[in-house]
């Protein structure tokens, strides 16, 4: 029996009353729950990739689209013929020296460490972190003094007070090569900071970061002007990244490397593609439950059609064509209540990307006021595969049913 018999037979079946009230109800409830459960996927899914989306973009905003970094020590020294070569470069936008240690902060009675960050006069200018202070400026020294660039989490640990002008910010860098002693000055170089500015962007970068100019943090290193731990780069075409990184290799001493993003933050990027895969197989799952109701309402369906099978048989139907029919049944009514409430999905999604309704907790204290939505077609795809995947697998039990049926008819 043809493809085209099959299927016009199956949407007789779908579509036309059928003879018992309670299989047209079950038949109803059984597209119902699909159409639920995928319209349910799109939106955990779509609503996933927003967050993703933005913590990639916040994550990206501290990090430079390429950085070069030493292979083996924690800093190098910076040649003067290499940075003349660097600021030739026609693909390059900026770059930035820095260098970066751990470091031990007090500010009165309160402690914390993290990281001390050093940089240049071009650092603002390799990423997007001014965008992101919120109280303050980018000034990070003057004639007289040096400042400090504190993350918000790390600044509310420390419980700085912007309006004391006489209270500084103490940094404790470990000393290299010390002598063994008892005491903080014996293992410890101390400088001050004045409190300026406050960023936040990523809760990674803002519980750990005090950004300083790279001059002072070389000196409490006591490191020389031309030693950094790495330069930042930013490229003026993100299309020709690859490019620009060719032509940096190019120049590059060999105890250097240069890294991208994807490199620079590998673990933030496998962690959110592990998390969306454990969503979907959850999601799934549900999915696969819902399509229970397949085996109850096609089984149901093959008992109240025997007469129905009897004369199809007769008519020039085999028991695989039989078979066949049931499984065209089952896929197309599970596509059918799959694509409604795929649809239902796609256009609560519209609703929420256009107007917000949907607001995020907190009292506005998250980056976003409402939850964020990216729907993206692959996620769509994929939806359908399994649509048609699980409505398929869902019907071959009632048709293997159908086709024993008609066997003993002969």
């Amino acid at each position: 029996m043809n493809i085209k018999t099959l299927f016009y037979v199956a949407f007789k079946y779908l579509f036309l009353k059928k003879g018992q009230q309670s299989i047209n109800v079950l038949s109803l409830i059984t597209m119902f729950a699909m159409g639920i459960g995928a319209a349910a996927l799109i939106i955990v899914l779509s609503v996933f990739n927003g967050f993703e989306d933005i913590a990639v973009s916040l994550y990206e905003s501290f990090q430079p689209h390429l950085k070069i970094i030493p292979k083996h020590n924690k800093d190098f020294n910076l040649d003067e013929n290499f940075t003349k070569k660097l600021s030739q470069i026609d693909g390059l936008a900026s770059y930035s020296k820095i260098y970066e240690s751990k470091a031990y902060f007090k500010y009165l009675d309160k402690e914390s460490v993290g990281v001390l960050k050093g940089v240049d006069s071009n650092y603002f200018k390799t990423n997007k972190v001014a965008k992101y202070i919120i109280h303050g400026d980018r000034k990070l020294e003057d004639a007289s003094s040096s400042y400090s660039l504190i993350g918000i989490a790390l600044n509310d640990k420390l419980n700085i007070n912007y309006h004391d002008n006489f209270e500084s910010l103490s940094v404790y860098a470990p000393k290299v090569n010390s002598s063994i002693g008892f005491g903080v000055n014996n293992a410890f170089e101390v400088s001050y900071l004045t409190p300026r500015s406050v960023f936040s962007i990523y809760q990674e970068f803002d519980e750990k970061y005090v950004i300083a100019s790279l001059a002072f943090v070389q000196y409490i290193n006591n490191k020389e002007e031309q030693v950094v731990t790495s330069i930042e780069v930013k490229a003026k075409n993100l299309e020709r990244i690859n490019q620009l990184r060719n032509q940096i290799q190019d120049i590059l001493p060999t105890n250097l490397k240069i890294v991208d993003r994807l490199e620079s933050n590998e673990t933030l990027y496998r962690i959110t593609k592990i998390e969306k895969l454990i969503t979907f197989l959850i999601m799934s799952f549900i999915l696969v439950i819902l399509s229970l109701n397949f085996i109850g309402s096609l089984s149901m369906h093959v008992i109240e059609k025997n007469h129905d099978l009897i004369i199809l048989r007769n008519i020039g139907f085999s028991s695989k064509d039989i078979q066949k029919l049931y499984i065209c049944i089952g896929t197309i009514q599970g596509l059918l209540g799959g694509f409604i409430g795929m649809f239902l999905g796609l256009f609560i999604c519209f609703v929420q990307k256009q107007f917000g309704i949907v607001k995020m907790p907190g009292n506005g204290t998250f980056v976003i006021p409402d939850y964020p939505i990216v729907v993206k077609y692959e996620d769509i795809a994929l939806i359908l595969l399994l649509l048609v995947s699980i409505s398929f697998f869902a019907s071959i039990f009632p048709a293997l049913k159908a086709r024993e049926s008609i066997k003993k008819f002969g």
